[in-house]
């Protein structure tokens, strides 16, 4: 059923995919280009399908989530690595290109390769380290072994390049997937606090835009106006508060890996709070929506600079977006720019405030236990029988 669903939903983005092109090529036929209405009414349609499809992913559970965030990686390194592409050196330097895509690899099997090989042959997990040692070595070595005399600029103007994009893809969504292991909810709450922040800022923008403020924004970013910022600060912040009063009645969310049945986590419950003097009496709340509302500020206030370094980059390479896969949004860097940060304050906040590194629970004994050996596993066994 699940993946009837996936596949009706990738077939209706593939339709309206294809539905855009001819759109744009009947336009050009005529003359013309879109109206500010149909340049909305697309953009809004694939928002739509966007966020139907992240829902069919997120209803697929850990694994499913797992694999989109991977995809999106390598999507967004690609999109990145071609925007210093130069069409006349990479004919004269062909294998350049594929060692970046080698450093990437490199990169995603440090990051989740303990995982990947615990599941698959638990016998050399603990080799890991070295393996990924290895393979950096081999890297090094075929990188120096390619630097060309009368390239050596370029050549170094990119690898710089490449480590840039490596901690922002790599690095960054690494805790990500600590997120997602935590519970679905801490990756489902902070894309969703983003999206609804940018679709509250671009409509607060073309609705209220320079009406009342009419000092520019932000120069990198010329269509941003302030109503647009304070306008989504507002709302997004009413979005934190009451949005995860439903996220934490759903146990598929809030579980950890492999998901429920689970003890619900006391973040998830509600708890009474005593109110100042000043205005006397308690009120019961969800743990979850103070952390959300903490979130959602961020979210508005913070996140929304990783559309702005994007904007730098494209401004200072000249190009409008960074691909054309997304019809009305550009390619997938366009609407993943804000989501870096994010994902990365959610990882910091939850590890600080909500599951503390110290603090040992059943579920992180359990993840542990998993990659011990059979035999590790009867030591534990036994020691624990003559603890109790």
């Amino acid at each position: 059923y699940q993946r009837r669903v996936h596949g009706t939903l990738s077939e209706c983005l593939f339709f309206f995919a294809m539905s855009s092109v001819t759109y744009q090529t009947r336009l050009k036929q005529a003359g013309r280009g879109e109206s500010s209405f149909e340049k909305m009414v697309r953009r809004s349609i694939f928002g739509i399908g966007m966020i139907v499809t992240f829902g069919a992913v997120i209803y697929m559970g850990h694994g499913a989530v797992c694999i989109l965030v991977f995809v999106l990686q390598a999507l967004i390194f690609r999109e990145l690595v071609e925007v210093r592409f130069k069409a006349g050196m990479a004919k004269e330097l062909p294998l350049f290109r594929t060692l970046q895509w080698c450093w990437f690899g490199v990169a995603i099997f440090f990051s989740y390769g303990r995982q990947l090989v615990a599941s698959l042959a638990p016998e050399i997990r603990r080799y890991h380290p070295w393996i990924s040692f290895s393979l950096y070595s081999v890297a090094f070595v075929a990188t120096t072994l390619y630097f060309s005399k009368g390239h050596l600029k370029y050549q170094m103007g990119r690898l710089c390049w490449t480590a840039v994009i490596l901690s922002l893809t790599v690095l960054q969504f690494s805790l990500v997937m600590d997120n997602i292991y935590r519970g679905l909810v801490w990756f489902l709450l902070p894309c969703s606090l983003v999206i609804f922040n940018d679709i509250s800022a671009y409509f607060c923008g073309i609705s209220m835009g320079r009406r009342l403020i009419r000092r520019p924004f932000l120069k990198l970013s010329p269509n941003k106006t302030w109503e647009g910022f304070i306008g989504a600060f507002v709302m997004t912040a009413c979005f934190a508060f009451w949005w995860p009063r439903w996220l934490s009645t759903v146990p598929f969310l809030t579980c950890p890996h492999p998901g429920p049945p689970c003890q619900p986590h006391s973040v998830f419950l509600p708890t009474q709070y005593t109110l100042p003097t000043w205005i006397g009496g308690e009120i019961t709340l969800i743990p979850l929506q103070l952390h959300s509302l903490a979130m959602g500020i961020f979210a508005s206030l913070v996140a929304p600079f990783g559309g702005f370094f994007a904007s730098a980059i494209k401004r200072a390479y000249q190009i409008k977006d960074f691909d054309t896969l997304i019809p009305g949004h550009g390619g997938v860097m366009d609407r993943m720019d804000c989501q870096f940060i994010m994902g990365l304050m959610t990882a910091v906040h939850v590890r600080t405030f909500v599951r503390p590194a110290a603090a040992a629970s059943v579920a992180a004994v359990l993840k542990q236990l998993s990659l011990l050996s059979p035999e590790e596993r009867l030591e534990v066994l036994t020691q624990l029988q003559a603890m109790l």
